[in-house]
């Protein structure tokens, strides 16, 4: 069982897309020209080169082959072709993260930049009171690193959509469901140029996890 996964520093706003994103298909170029705010659109086009590499990662990728992808009427992205993995795409921060599954089952992936200090902000108090179920609440009340737990519950809400493909907002009203034992999370510490970020993958099986350290992106024309 094996995810691989790969983390990369957002290629600049002012920077062209790279030419290497065709793999993915006209259709899937043309919406990320098509995405206006140019900070969106380096995090979206980085989270595509991450996914070239965690499929070279996973010995899948060949560049005589096509990966065109195609998005179901929620948004979830997938490869048109059938015979190719799962995958999934975040960003936070600095960072965007991608992840193949090697299983055959579904993937969701979510990485989040952590917020400084020990003490849960107010937002995120908010947050937690109004999305969170008792249980998960406890939990942060009583951890010596609330912000820590606290995001640590929140990438698992979010890579779990992302998985099951129901959407972030259904997720949050419905609370946790039994569909929650059937699904494995592995949560990761990282940290890049002085900022902590929480990474989740959740999985339909126990898995190796084949992760690198994020790195600064390297893409040209």
């Amino acid at each position: 069982m094996a995810a691989f996964i790969r983390i990369i520093d957002n290629i600049d706003n002012d920077s062209p897309l790279p030419s290497a994103l065709s793999l993915f298909g006209e259709s899937e170029v043309r919406r990320l020209e098509k995405i206006k705010n140019p900070r969106r659109r380096a995090e979206s086009a980085t989270g595509m080169m991450c996914l070239k590499e965690a499929l070279e990662a996973a010995r899948i990728y060949s560049d005589k082959e096509s990966f065109e992808v195609v998005r179901s009427s929620d948004g979830r992205p997938s490869f048109e072709r059938a015979d190719l993995p799962d995958f999934s795409i975040s960003h936070d921060g600095r960072l965007s993260a991608a992840a193949v599954d090697g299983d055959g089952g579904k993937i969701g992936i979510d990485i989040a930049l952590v917020d400084n200090g020990e003490l849960l902000s107010e937002s995120r108090k908010r947050l937690a009171e109004r999305f969170f179920d008792a249980e998960e609440n406890e939990q942060i009340s009583e951890s010596e690193h609330a912000t820590e737990e606290f995001f640590i519950i929140w990438t698992k809400k979010e890579a779990y959509a992302k998985q099951c493909g129901r959407g972030l907002s259904k997720i949050l009203a419905e609370g946790r469901d039994d569909a929650h034992a059937n699904v494995r999370f592995s949560c990761f510490d990282l940290k890049y140029k002085g900022e902590r970020y929480i990474l989740t993958i959740c999985t339909e099986y126990d898995t190796h996890t084949t992760i690198k350290a994020p790195r600064a992106a390297r893409y040209g024309r």
